[in-house]
């Protein structure tokens, strides 16, 4: 398990080992987990992410993210919804702040009954969701734990204790939850939780156990940093298999007319018009059009044709008390006959309810839930 506040980041390994000390309430929960681990298909899944932070009990900032992650021979890879490739993304480099986790996807059962380390206690009936359940409490050492907690330069190892909750008939995982131990005080983090509900999911005609969603908390002295996740349209992973999550988007991966790439020069100006972008309900993963204003050229060449579509993501969304805080990128120019490849710089707003900041952001006032009729201008880089 992976998450992030801003610099805080902590992360799970494959490398606990457990010991089952319960073994005659234990064996079925841990042989029917390990089954069930062995027997889950590689999968996709859309991941949103709904994150704040407070501090002193305010809510300070808030965003949301979608993401497609892929669990390939129990690894994830990470993707924008609908993009070409999972290579498209690294996701440490969009999520900069806000806490974020990965490792839902059965790193935990398979560091608590694999092997000879984390030591269990029996406690009782419980309750999940209104369900019956049964619940173990575990502890892994530190000695023995993947369990790592990051805050820029700062990665230390440290132990965690939890517990399991599993259904009484199936012996299934319900819920698992992770607390950090022994958090030194130079990360400035008094506790790092992580809690995991599971269900049966339909996937290509077979029915799976399968994270439905989590919640992550960092919290220190002051502040409070929350990360909830839900996974949804999840399905049997291929080469080919993609999340799309609308017809723009679909439409958007059509390239059947697509025969010229053109290469943009270097410092060329490209004004764009985007449509509407919804700063109340929109995400971090969403999809955004804008229009050419005008054409492109070398000398007297047109090499795009004003009427473009420019085809790109929202890459920052966060919600403040009294500003929104937008950040968009444009991957490519496409139009009949022809497509380039857009990396630029946003350099200038041309016209629209936005301020350009020097950290690249687009400042807009809280008063403004819907952008329409955004034109802003950019600088191609090399």
């Amino acid at each position: 398990m992976r998450a992030r506040y801003g610099a805080y980041f902590f992360a799970v390994a494959l490398c606990a080992q457990p010991t089952l000390t319960d073994q005659q309430r234990l064996e079925k929960i841990r042989d029917t987990a390990v089954t069930t681990l062995f027997a889950q298909p590689n999968y996709t899944c859309l991941e949103t992410v709904i994150r704040q932070h407070e501090v002193n009990g305010v809510l300070q900032v808030e965003d949301k993210l979608k993401l497609e992650v892929a669990i390939v021979n129990g690894k994830e890879l990470f993707g924008w919804p609908g993009a070409a490739s999972f290579e498209d993304l690294d996701v440490m480099s969009v999520i900069r702040g806000g806490l974020f986790d990965t490792g839902n996807f059965g790193i935990y059962p398979r560091m608590l009954f694999y092997g000879e380390a984390a030591r269990f206690t029996y406690q009782g009936e419980s309750a999940v969701n209104n369900r019956p359940a049964i619940r173990h409490n575990f502890v892994v050492p530190k000695e023995a734990s993947g369990f790592h907690v990051q805050r820029k330069d700062i990665d230390v190892t440290v132990g965690f204790h939890g517990a399991i909750y599993t259904d009484p008939t199936s012996s299934e995982l319900m819920r698992l939850v992770a607390v950090a131990e022994g958090l030194p005080g130079e990360l400035g983090l008094t506790e790092a939780t992580d809690s995991v509900d599971y269900g049966r999911v339909s996937l290509g005609g077979g029915n799976f156990l399968l994270p439905l969603s989590s919640e992550s908390i960092a919290t220190g002295a002051k502040t409070l940093d929350r990360s909830n996740v839900q996974f949804t349209k999840c399905a049997r992973f291929s080469g080919e298999s993609r999340i799309i999550l609308d017809a723009d988007e679909e439409g958007a991966q059509t390239t059947s007319t697509i025969h010229r790439e053109v290469t943009l020069p270097k410092d060329a100006t490209v004004q764009l018009a985007i449509g509407e972008i919804s700063l109340e309900t929109g995400a971090v993963g969403d999809s955004v059009k804008a229009t050419l204003i005008s054409d492109i050229k070398r000398g007297k060449e047109i090499l795009v044709p004003k009427g473009a579509t420019a085809i790109g993501r929202i890459t920052k969304l966060s919600r403040y008390p009294s500003q929104y805080r937008l950040g968009v990128k444009f991957q490519q120019l496409t139009w009949p006959g022809g497509s380039a490849r857009l990396n630029a710089k946003l350099a200038s707003v041309k016209a629209g309810k936005a301020e350009l900041d020097p950290s690249g952001d687009l400042v807009v006032s809280r008063t403004t839930t819907t952008l329409t009729g955004l034109s802003l201008v950019w600088k191609v880089l090399p």
